[in-house]
C-alpha cells in the first residue's frame, strides 16, 4: 500500500511538473513574442561556412566579418573562393577559405585537420553547401541521386563530426551548429523530389542531434535550423504562387539578416519569411484532401515547361486482365512496364545563385531561375 501511494504521489508530482513547464514555456514565448533576445556578439568567434564562394553563404562570410567573426570558408568553386577572398580582404576581418568537395571524405578529412590544427574548433559551423536540381523525378539520373545526397546529407553529417567530437571536448566553451535546410524539408515538393527528400533529411539530422545532445545533457552546443523558401538576388523576381503577397521572394541581402539574427539569438529554429512558420506547422494536421485542395489553391509546385504526363511520357504495354490469371500447366509471366523517357534538357546550375536566378528555396519562380548551390 505505501508503495502504491508513493508511486500515485511520484506520477502526480510529474504531471504537474510538466504541466508547469508548458506554462512556463507558453509564457515566455509569448513575451519573447513582444521582446526578442538580446543579440550575442560574434566578434572572436571563429565561423566556419560551407558553398561560401557565392550567394548566400558569401554574403553570410562577409556579414560575419563585419560582425568581428573570424572567417573560414569552404567551397568546391576555385572562382568563387578567389572573389570571397577578396570580398573579406575588404572588409578587413581575418579569414581563411579552403577548397573542399563535400562528396569526398578525403577532402572533408584534411580540411578539417587543417581548420583544428592550424586554426582552432569553429565555435559556429553553419552547414550551408548544397546542390539543386530540378526536374521530374523519373528523369533523375543514379549518379543525379547520389551527388545531392553526398552534398547535401552525408557531406555535412561527416563535417559536423569531425568538430563536434572536439566541441564535446570544452565543456566550458559554446558552440553552435547552423543547418540550412528548406521549406521543402518538412512540405514535399514536386520537380525536386530527390532535392526535398534531402532536406528533409537535414532537418531531421539537425532535430535528432539536438534531442541526442540534451538527452546527454550537453549544454554547451546549441542548434538552428534554417527552413528558407524562395530567394532570390533579382529584386523584380516573383514566386510563381497566386498569392505572390502571402508568401513572397526574400533577397540575399534579407535572408543573411534572418539567418545572423536567429543565430545570435540561439534560436532552434529560423523560418524565412516568418509567416511559413504557423503555415507548415498547421498544414500537417489538416486531412490530406483539404492539404491537396489548399496547394492547388496557391498553385504550389507549378509544373515544368515539360511536365511528366502517362500519356506522352510513359508508353506500357497493356497490363494483364487479372492479377491472379486461370490455373496454366505452364506458368505466366506478365509483361514488364517498359518507360520511354524522353531528353529533356537539365536545369542544373552551381553555386547558390545566378545573376537574376534564384536560391536553395522551395519553388524556382522560373526554369531558368533553378541553381545548384555548394
Amino acid at each position: 500500500m505505501f508503495w502504491y501511494c508513493y508511486r500515485v504521489l511520484l506520477n502526480l508530482f510529474d504531471i504537474a511538473d510538466f504541466l508547469s513547464t508548458c506554462i512556463m514555456a507558453c509564457v515566455i514565448n509569448f513575451y519573447r513574442f513582444f521582446v526578442p533576445k538580446p543579440l550575442k556578439d560574434l566578434r572572436g568567434h571563429l565561423a566556419l561556412v560551407t558553398g561560401s564562394g557565392n550567394g548566400v553563404g558569401a554574403e553570410l562570410c562577409v556579414e560575419l566579418g563585419r560582425l568581428g567573426a573570424v572567417v573560414v570558408g569552404l567551397d568546391i568553386n576555385d572562382q568563387g573562393n578567389s572573389e570571397i577572398k577578396n570580398r573579406l580582404a575588404g572588409v578587413g576581418c581575418k579569414y581563411h577559405v579552403f577548397h573542399c568537395d563535400l562528396r569526398k571524405k578525403s577532402e572533408i578529412d584534411l580540411v578539417a585537420s587543417k581548420i583544428i590544427n592550424k586554426i582552432g574548433i569553429p565555435t559556429l559551423l553553419i552547414n550551408n553547401a548544397a546542390v539543386t536540381i530540378r526536374h521530374p523525378f523519373l528523369h533523375h539520373t543514379e549518379e543525379e541521386l547520389i551527388e545531392l545526397f553526398q552534398t547535401n546529407v552525408v557531406g555535412p553529417m561527416l563535417l559536423t563530426q569531425k568538430f563536434l567530437t572536439r566541441m564535446l571536448c570544452h565543456p566550458k566553451y559554446d558552440y553552435q551548429i547552423v543547418g540550412i535546410s528548406s521549406i521543402v524539408g518538412l512540405l514535399g515538393t514536386p520537380n525536386m523530389v530527390p532535392y526535398s527528400a534531402t532536406k528533409f533529411a537535414m532537418t531531421g539530422f539537425m532535430e535528432g542531434l539536438h534531442y541526442e545532445l540534451m538527452s546527454s545533457q550537453v549544454n554547451n552546443i546549441s542548434l538552428t535550423t534554417v527552413h528558407p523558401f524562395l530567394i532570390s538576388d533579382n529584386k523584380e523576381a516573383k514566386p510563381r504562387t497566386r498569392y505572390q503577397e502571402l508568401i513572397g521572394m526574400v533577397s540575399v541581402e534579407e535572408t543573411v539578416k534572418n539567418i545572423l539574427d536567429g543565430i545570435r539569438r540561439n534560436e532552434k529554429e529560423v523560418f524565412i519569411p516568418k509567416s511559413l512558420h504557423m503555415m507548415a506547422r498547421l498544414f500537417r494536421v489538416l486531412p490530406t484532401i483539404v492539404q491537396r485542395k489548399f496547394l492547388e489553391i496557391l498553385e504550389f509546385g507549378t509544373p515544368l515547361d515539360v511536365p511528366v504526363s502517362i500519356s506522352d511520357e510513359m508508353k506500357c504495354k497493356p497490363s494483364p486482365p487479372s492479377v491472379y490469371p486461370a490455373v496454366s500447366s505452364e506458368p505466366s509471366t506478365p509483361d514488364l512496364l517498359q518507360v520511354d523517357l524522353p531528353n529533356s534538357p537539365e536545369e542544373v546550375t552551381r553555386g547558390v545563385t545566378t545573376k537574376g536566378g534564384q536560391q536553395w528555396g522551395s519553388m524556382p519562380s522560373s526554369p531558368e531561375g533553378v541553381n545548384k548551390r555548394k
